[in-house]
């Protein structure tokens, strides 16, 4: 894998850009209704629990641990390693997502949602079990959402943020760390490919 500082830059260049549009709807969301901002900030509401059971917190810690490892001059692969976890992550950060979903409800017009995704949680019709939409699904969904409500800039931000074939590729240790970069495998389907992390 490629040892270049810049190279490993490209995984998180697409976080800080999530970063600063989060941010914008955060503030637009603050202004149109605190009360509800103000709940929204709390994702996973699910009854009497305390501290240690927030994911969107975890993902936060996630987030900012990936950004001192960018800090590292020519990372080994260990480090290289961790870096994708992290990306792996905030990727996956369905905490994190609930509070965006309820702060773009609530920049138009909607009201904070325990569960914001409930819609499109799907249920396995032989078990019953309850199947949480993956991080494909968030995007889609929360790019429509942001569409309908005027954030256009938004809506192609969650379109386009995520590598689906990086993210799965980490999901399912489906790479390999190369001198030329990270070598996807897709073992279920589709060419193999270099992505240059």
């Amino acid at each position: 894998m490629t040892k270049d500082k810049e190279a490993s830059l490209d995984l998180f260049r697409d976080l800080t850009i999530i970063n600063s549009t989060l941010g914008e709807i955060f503030d637009f969301a603050a202004a149109r209704d605190e009360v509800d901002f103000a709940f929204s900030l709390s994702p996973e509401f699910r009854g009497w629990q305390d501290a240690g059971w927030n994911t969107a917190e975890e993902s936060l810690i996630a987030f900012n641990e990936g950004m001192e490892l960018l800090s590292i001059r020519n990372p080994d692969r260990a480090t290289l390693r961790n870096l994708l976890y992290r990306y792996l992550c905030i990727a996956e950060a369905s905490g994190l997502y609930e509070i965006v979903a309820n702060h773009i409800a609530i920049i138009g017009s909607d009201i904070y949602r325990l569960w914001p995704f409930q819609k499109i949680v799907v249920q396995h019709k032989p078990t019953g079990r309850v199947i949480a939409p993956n991080a494909n699904r968030i995007f889609k969904e929360l790019s429509g959402r942001a569409e309908q409500v005027g954030l256009i800039r938004a809506a192609k931000v969650f379109s386009e943020i995520f590598d689906d074939d990086l993210r799965n590729a980490i999901a399912h240790a489906d790479f390999v760390m190369w001198s030329d970069g990270l070598r996807l495998r897709k073992r279920n389907g589709g060419q193999p490919v270099v992505e240059l992390v």
